[in-house]
């Protein structure tokens, strides 16, 4: 099968979810937060990896720096909007009888994902990773 040199393309494993390929860097920085995250890389290894823009044309990134992006996922999971919209979805799960087993697990698997993103524990870990990020090289060692 032909496709276009900047076409997306899925990749599709039997008994897997799908997921797009692509490059976008909020994907990027994601998957290099939860590699640091699971213990697989150093905070400093992934701000390396991710590096600087270039110079030169092209809109300017969202996150300039990796460090960047972590103090935005702990703005993130510190926003108390995130506990109003997880009761309101507890709330509504415990009250509806009925309906779809599609919409149940789609209510579940939101509940669960405020649960995994937002919450104390995962600020202190992240607020961890950026005085990693913060102390100079090599000051364990």
């Amino acid at each position: 099968m032909w496709l276009p040199a900047n076409s997306l393309t899925t990749v599709v494993c039997i008994g897997a979810p799908r997921r797009r390929v692509d490059n976008t860097p909020r994907r990027v920085l994601g998957d290099l937060l939860d590699d640091v995250l699971q213990g697989l890389r150093d905070a400093r290894e992934a701000a390396a990896i991710y590096g600087a823009q270039a110079s030169g044309p092209g809109r300017p990134r969202r996150f300039p720096t990796f460090a960047a992006f972590v103090l935005a996922q702990i703005a993130h999971a510190t926003d108390p909007s995130h506990d109003r919209e997880l009761l309101r979805l507890l709330v509504a799960t415990t009250r509806r009888r009925g309906g779809t087993s599609q919409a149940r697990s789609a209510m579940t698997a939101r509940i669960n994902h405020l649960l995994d993103e937002t919450g104390q524990d995962r600020a202190t870990r992240l607020r961890d990773l950026l005085a990693d990020l913060a102390e100079p090289a090599g000051g364990n060692a």
